[in-house]
C-alpha cells in the first residue's frame, strides 16, 4: 500500500476531527464518537480511548484491528501499530469510583455554549449525576460531559457531578461558570462618504457586547425600512439621501448609537487641475466616461494607426489628460 498522510487531533470538549489520508476509511469517524480523553494512529487505523474506559477503532479492520475484545474496559491508555492494537487495563477494585479529571471553570458570553467534561475511573458500572449550586439535580444530565447552551446570567454558578458504583460515590469539585452579560458598544463606526448620482454604495458598522445583536439604520433621525444588518446598501443614490446616517446596536442589556456618517452627493467629480492625470494604461467604463466627459476620437482624426485615443474633459473645458488603449 502506498504510503499516505493523516491528521486526528482531539479536542479539549473530547471530540476528535481527522483530515487526510481515507483510503480504508482511516479520517472516517465513527457515529457518535465523543467523550474521547485520548487517541492514537495507526497504519490505517485509529483508536480512541473514551473517558468511560472503553475503546473505539476505525478504519482498517482486517486481521481484528477493527474488533475490540469482549469485555474489554478499565482501560486508561492505548497504542495503535501497524498492524496491532495495546492496551493498559487497570485492575479492576472493589472500591468507589475515582475523579482524575474534574470540570474547569469557565467564563462565557450570554448566548455562547459552554461544554463540563468529567472523567472518572472505578469498579463498573459508573453513573453519573450534574448538579447546580450543590442541590439541584438537572435533569437528563447523566454522562461524563454536560453542553449548555445559550447560556444566560440566570446559569452562573457552580456546577458538580456526583460518580457512583456499587461501591460507593464521589462528588467533584465545583467548576464556576461565570456568565458576561455585556451591553452593546460600537467597535467601528459608519464612514463619511461622497456618491456621484446614480451611483451604489455602503455603510458599515461594527458592533460588540452579548449575542445576539440587532441593529437599525436611521437617516437623518429617522428609522430607515427593512435595515436591520450590520451592512446598509443604498443603490441608485439621488440628491434627496444626502445627510446624516446613523446605526443603533441593540441586546437585551441596552442599546448605542454610532457616531453620524454624512453622505453628500454629487452630479460629477469635481474638477482636478489642468494636466493632472485620472489614469494610464486601462480603460474606463462607459458610466465613468460618462461621468467625467470622455471624448472619442477615430484613428483617421487622431492620427493613432489602429489605436484609439481618449481625451478627458471636464464639464466643456479640455485639461489635455489623455488615456490609451
Amino acid at each position: 500500500m502506498p504510503l499516505l498522510l493523516l491528521e486526528v487531533p482531539l479536542k479539549r470538549d473530547g471530540m476528535v476531527v481527522a483530515w487526510g489520508g481515507n483510503v480504508l476509511a482511516e479520517t472516517t469517524l465513527p457515529a457518535g464518537l465523543g467523550g474521547v480523553i485520548a487517541i492514537s494512529a495507526g497504519y490505517y487505523h485509529n483508536l480512541a480511548l473514551k473517558s468511560d474506559g472503553t475503546v473505539v477503532p476505525w478504519g482498517y479492520s482486517d486481521e481484528g484491528l477493527g474488533t475490540v475484545p469482549a469485555g474489554l474496559s478499565g482501560v486508561f491508555a492505548i497504542a495503535a501499530g501497524d498492524y496491532q492494537n495495546l492496551a493498559l487495563v487497570a485492575e479492576a477494585l472493589a472500591g468507589p469510583p475515582l475523579i482524575s479529571l474534574t470540570p474547569q471553570s469557565q467564563t462565557a458570553d450570554v448566548g455562547s455554549a459552554v461544554n463540563l467534561l468529567v472523567n472518572a475511573s472505578g469498579a463498573p458500572p459508573l453513573a453519573y449525576q450534574w448538579f447546580f449550586n450543590g442541590t439541584n439535580a438537572i435533569g437528563g444530565a447523566t454522562f461524563t460531559e454536560l453542553l449548555l447552551t445559550n447560556v444566560q446570567p440566570r446559569d452562573s454558578g457552580a456546577y458538580t457531578v456526583v460518580v457512583t458504583n456499587a461501591f460507593g460515590t464521589i462528588t467533584s469539585s465545583p467548576a464556576i461558570l461565570t456568565v458576561l452579560a455585556s451591553p452593546p458598544t460600537i467597535l467601528e463606526s459608519p464612514r463619511s462618504q461622497t456618491a456621484i448620482i446614480g451611483r451604489f454604495l455602503d455603510f458599515t458598522v461594527r458592533g460588540g457586547g452579548s449575542l445576539p445583536l440587532s441593529y437599525q439604520w436611521f437617516f437623518d433621525g429617522g428609522p430607515i425600512s427593512d435595515a436591520h444588518s450590520a451592512d446598509l446598501h443604498l443603490a441608485g443614490v439621488q440628491f434627496s439621501q444626502a445627510g446624516a446616517y446613523t446605526a443603533v446596536v441593540t441586546n437585551a442589556f441596552g442599546a448605542v448609537t454610532s457616531a453620524p456618517a454624512m453622505l453628500t452627493v454629487i452630479s460629477v467629480p469635481p474638477s482636478p487641475p489642468t494636466g493632472t492625470v485620472i489614469a494610464l494604461g486601462g480603460r474606463l467604463s462607459w458610466p465613468d466616461q460618462r461621468a467625467y466627459g470622455v471624448e472619442r476620437h477615430n484613428r483617421s482624426r487622431c492620427g493613432m494607426g489602429a489605436q484609439y485615443r481618449t481625451c478627458v474633459k471636464w464639464y466643456s473645458l479640455r485639461v489635455g489628460v489623455r488615456l490609451f488603449w
